[in-house]
């Protein structure tokens, strides 16, 4: 769940819920309810905000952007965004998903991919 995901990352960080409330322009009980799992993970752009708050890796930015998409079910728009300007990319998706591909064969892509960076 996204809420104790947030909350963990956020006490490791040492931030506190006031904090990061200023930083995305709502109340700290906002972040309260996001943490307990009574209000939806944080927009995308609020999202931003807390990555850059956080200053987090690259690593830590994407878990915390798929934990928010497992938790209320959507994709960050700049995938969304990507996958429909590359057709391909579309296919890429369908044929894993197609072919149940486990986590090591995509992480064997993935590492493929970030090599010939």
């Amino acid at each position: 769940m996204f809420g104790e995901y947030f909350k963990k990352l956020r006490n490791d960080k040492e931030f506190t819920q006031r904090q990061v409330a200023e930083v995305i322009g709502k109340t700290p009980m906002y972040v309260s309810l996001v943490e307990q799992g009574k209000n939806n993970p944080f927009r995308e752009k609020d999202l931003a905000e807390i990555a850059k708050l956080f200053m987090l890796s690259n690593d830590e930015r994407r878990r915390l952007y798929s934990e928010a998409s497992r938790t209320s079910g959507k994709m960050p728009k700049y995938l969304f965004d990507y996958i429909l300007q590359h057709e391909n990319s579309f296919r890429l998706i369908e044929v894993l998903a197609e072919n149940e591909a486990d986590n090591a064969f995509i992480d064997q892509i993935i590492k493929q991919v970030e090599e010939k960076r």
